[in-house]
C-alpha cells in the first residue's frame, strides 16, 4: 500500500543525446520505469530502482547525478542547477552505484535514494540524470605514435522527481479563465479552461465537461485530459466535441478534480446560433 504521507512522482524524459563513431552501429540507451510513485516522511529516504540497458554493441560508462529544478516565474522558465543550499533535495540524492559500465547489449539495475530534508517547507523538485560516456578503447600505435578511439559519444537521460510532504504541502487550485467557442458550420464546440495552482506543491488534475440543453437534458461530454500543474503556475485544458447541437441555449458544466480528492465545479452558459 502506498503511504500518502509524502508522494514522489517521477517522470522520465530523454533530454539530450549526440554521438560519433567509427565502424560501429549507433548506440541505443534505454531506462525504465518511466514513472514511479514513492512515499516518505521528512528525514526519511525513498528508493527507486532503475533499469538501464545498453541496446547496442558498444560498451559505455554511465554516471548518475542530480540537479535541483528552479522555476523563474517572471520568465516562466525552468532551470536545472547543481545543489546549492543545505536543504537541497539533489544534495541528498545518492546513486548505487554512482558510476558503472555496461557492455554491449547489457543491462543493470541502479538504486537511487532521495532523502527528504527534516525542515522541508514546500514541494521540492529535482532532476536525476544518467549521463553516458563511451569507453575509450585507446590503442597506441608505437610506429605511428597515434591513438585510435573506436567511438566517442555523449548522451543523458533525465528523470524528474516531484516531491510533496505530509503536513507541509498545501494543495490549492482555481479556475481563473474559461473560454467557450460555440460550434459553427466548419468548427466543433470548443472549451478552453485555465487552472492556477495557488498552493506550494504540484498536483495532478483532470476532469470533464458535460453539455446540457436549456431543459437540463444531457447532450454530450468532453474529457479534460490529466496533467500536472506546478506551484505558482497555470495549466491549460483544451477539449472539443464534434456532436450536433441544434440552435438554442446550452450550459457547459465543468468538473475538475485535483490532488486526488479536491474538486471544482463551474457552470458556463453559451448559445448556438
Amino acid at each position: 500500500m502506498i503511504n500518502r504521507l509524502a508522494t514522489f512522482a517521477l517522470v522520465t524524459t530523454l533530454i539530450t543525446g549526440s554521438f560519433f563513431l567509427t565502424g560501429r552501429p549507433a548506440e541505443a540507451l534505454m531506462m525504465s520505469p518511466y514513472q514511479v510513485d514513492l512515499s516518505a516522511k521528512p528525514g526519511q529516504s525513498a528508493i527507486t530502482t532503475f533499469r538501464i540497458v545498453n541496446d547496442s554493441n558498444i560498451p559505455i560508462t554511465i554516471r548518475g547525478y542530480a540537479h535541483d529544478i528552479i522555476y523563474d516565474a517572471k520568465k516562466n522558465k525552468e532551470s536545472f542547477v547543481p545543489p546549492r543550499s543545505k536543504d537541497s533535495v539533489a544534495l541528498r540524492t545518492r546513486f548505487d552505484p554512482p558510476v558503472f559500465k555496461l557492455g554491449a547489449l547489457q543491462g543493470k539495475s541502479v538504486k537511487v535514494s532521495v532523502k527528504m530534508p527534516e525542515n522541508v517547507k514546500e514541494g521540492q523538485y529535482v532532476m536525476v540524470f544518467f549521463e553516458t560516456v563511451a569507453d575509450q578503447d585507446k590503442a597506441k600505435d608505437k610506429k605511428k605514435k597515434a591513438i585510435t578511439a573506436k567511438m566517442v559519444f555523449s548522451t543523458r537521460l533525465g528523470a524528474r522527481y516531484m516531491v510533496s510532504v505530509d503536513g507541509v504541502s498545501t494543495y490549492q487550485g482555481k479556475i481563473d479563465q474559461i473560454k467557450i467557442q460555440p460550434p459553427t458550420a466548419t468548427k466543433p464546440l470548443g472549451v478552453g479552461i485555465r487552472v492556477a495552482n495557488t498552493g506550494n506543491t504540484h498536483f495532478w488534475a483532470q476532469g470533464y465537461v458535460n453539455i446540457v440543453n436549456e431543459g437540463g437534458e444531457f447532450v454530450g461530454q468532453m474529457a479534460l485530459e490529466r496533467q500536472v500543474i506546478y506551484p505558482k503556475r497555470k495549466g491549460v485544458f483544451i477539449s472539443r466535441w464534434s456532436g450536433d447541437l441544434d440552435p438554442g441555449k446550452y450550459s457547459a458544466l465543468i468538473t475538475l478534480t485535483y490532488a486526488n480528492q479536491k474538486s471544482i465545479t463551474v457552470e458556463r452558459p453559451f448559445t448556438v446560433n
